[in-house]
């Protein structure tokens, strides 16, 4: 090859210096792209990362073909008959069913769920997969949801809280990302969530006994972050998966369930004096709670940062009787955080380019078809199935001009979506 004017190969040492340099670059470059992207960084121009090739849309031969985890519409079409997809018969029969395909697809033999259709969100977060068991066992799916609740179980860290993410295989997390402190409120919700499903009274006391140790573990570890629920938790990132040194409502509200979920479990488990234990500290939780954030309207911090989606938190499901200030709150972020698609930013704070985010506008969706909104919750139901991309699945984000965005699907909207169209069907709405 001719070698143009003035140029002359590196010394060895100057490559082994230029290499070193051009990893370190590519590595910052590359956490600086995963951080936009979940924090909210990314462009209006951000990309849809996964394509339709994604799906398994054929029925493979063979003993591939055989079993449970067999995949292709034959077995997906099997396998959502099997419970009850939410959606049949209505409107929005064609999104659930492509939820429900896409958590099954999702999901791991071992429980693991991995976060979205793309490679950075191939990992199993705790709230993540809390939510998808509650999914799965709303539609007549316990026993894929219990092995969900097993895969936490299998990860939880010896304090009893557990990681921001964890690999699929069950080994542990994949990076040094900072840990996320909700992850023990939501695993104890899951569990409430399934058990509630679980009918068979055999099977209720086989889960209880199996679970113990994490119900335990994780009662204690928000026992000791809370003093008791007498105090609230540290600051650190909650689902925003942005650093922060303030307390954000994201990280307080979820303990207050996730100590009542403690209470239930303990009582089904004929436990009285640790049921009566975490009830009596939910209790005096919630007081320090909404004396901390009701001074500013519930905004993300409790001296401001305008409303985020985590004031859903203290909607039903979450919080059986929301305050009335919290249900004003709800309806001021909706307001607020509206972008020019139509959907939510997850907060009002958040950087302003006009990228909707499908889990927050999956969250008011749930919370609304829990309050008994149904308006509220049709119309943000009604705007989910609206933005899917064409084979169905939702999208992570959705632009200004209504394209979306993101890996598709997204566990977390998927899962949203299926459990506000079941409480609407249940409630004789949907």
């Amino acid at each position: 090859m001719t070698q143009s004017r003035g140029w002359r190969p590196w010394p060895r040492q100057g490559r082994r210096r230029r290499a070193l340099f051009a990893a370190l670059v590519a590595a910052v470059t590359g956490s600086l792209v995963w951080q936009g992207l979940l924090a909210g960084s990314a462009q209006s121009t951000a990309p849809l990362l996964t394509t339709s090739s994604w799906r398994v849309v054929t029925d493979p031969t063979g003993k591939s073909a055989e079993g449970a985890a067999a995949q292709g519409p034959t077995a997906e079409n099997a396998w959502v008959a099997q419970g009850s997809d939410p959606g049949t018969g209505g409107r929005w029969a064609d999104m659930t069913h492509w939820a429900l395909v896409d958590l099954r697809q999702l999901s791991g033999k071992n429980g693991s769920m991995s976060a979205g259709a793309a490679r950075y969100w191939s990992y199993t977060w705790p709230r993540d997969a809390a939510f998808a068991a509650a999914a799965l066992a709303r539609t007549g799916h316990v026993g894929e949801a219990w092995q969900m609740i097993d895969f936490l179980r299998s990860v939880q860290e010896d304090d009893g809280g557990f990681e921001a993410r964890y690999r699929p295989d069950g080994t542990g997390s994949p990076d040094a990302r900072e840990r996320q402190s909700d992850g023990a409120a939501w695993a104890l919700w899951g569990t409430a969530q399934v058990l509630a499903q679980t009918k068979d009274d055999d099977a209720r006391v086989a889960q209880l006994v199996a679970h113990y140790d994490m119900v335990d573990e994780a009662s204690d570890y928000l026992m000791r972050l809370t003093f008791s629920g007498t105090t609230m938790p540290p600051p650190g990132p909650d689902y925003w998966e942005v650093p922060t040194r303030k307390l954000t409502l994201g990280t307080a509200a979820p303990v207050l369930f996730g100590l009542r979920a403690a209470a239930q479990l303990y009582g089904e488990l004929g436990s009285p004096a640790l049921a009566t234990r975490a009830s009596g500290a939910a209790d005096q939780y919630q007081r320090v709670l909404y004396q901390t954030f009701a001074r500013k309207g519930f905004q993300r911090y409790p001296a401001g940062g305008g409303v985020d989606a985590a004031i859903t938190f203290l909607m039903p499901p979450f919080v059986e009787h929301p305050r009335a200030d919290v249900v004003r709150a709800w309806r001021k972020y909706q307001r607020d955080a509206e972008r020019p698609a139509g959907g939510l930013a997850p907060g009002t704070s958040w950087k302003n380019d006009g990228i909707s985010w499908t889990p927050e506008v999956g969250l008011v969706a749930l919370t609304a078809a829990a309050s008994g909104d149904q308006t509220r919750a049709e119309h943000w139901l009604d705007w989910l199935d609206w933005h899917r991309v064409p084979w169905g699945s939702l999208p992570e984000k959705v632009l200004g001009d209504g394209s979306p965005a993101g890996p598709a699907p997204l566990a977390w909207t998927a899962s949203s979506v299926l459990i506000a169209v079941a409480t609407l069907r249940d409630r004789g709405t949907g």
